[in-house]
């Protein structure tokens, strides 16, 4: 392999694995709140679902529910969980935000982790996807 190739390569895997340890600040309810990325098997794992649920609006609202939870290591306090008397931790994102707020977190979330491109980005979308 040309060692030019193989530098860049090699750049941009170190670049993607430094890039999944940084924490972004997302506004939660007014609130800024460190956000972390998921594993690519996550990431995959929503992809999926989202997919699966097409343009079922209340099962989409749920999966961005779920992003929210499981990017915000905030969200997953016991204490948290306990002072808002949640049985489901999921829950907690619904204690916190109306469902306007969960959709429009969860689809910046969605963006951020690169599951979902904007569609000035010229890439597949999900509902191109359920077309085929």
């Amino acid at each position: 392999m040309n060692k030019t190739l193989l530098e860049q390569f090699t750049q941009k895997a170190e670049q993607k694995a430094k890039s999944r340890l940084e924490l972004k600040i997302f506004s939660l309810g007014g609130i800024d709140t460190p956000f972390k990325q998921l594993n690519h098997n996550q990431k995959l794992e929503y992809f999926e679902m989202l997919v699966e649920a097409g343009s079922n609006y209340s099962q989409n609202n749920n999966i961005c529910k779920q992003m929210i939870y499981d990017c915000c290591p905030s969200l997953q306090d016991d204490e948290l969980i306990k002072r808002l008397e949640v049985v489901e931790p999921y829950d907690v994102v619904a204690k916190l935000l109306d469902i306007a707020e969960i959709d429009e977190l969860g689809l910046k979330l969605l963006k951020w982790q690169g599951i979902m491109k904007d569609k000035d980005d010229k890439t597949v979308d999900i509902e191109t996807i359920e077309k085929n």
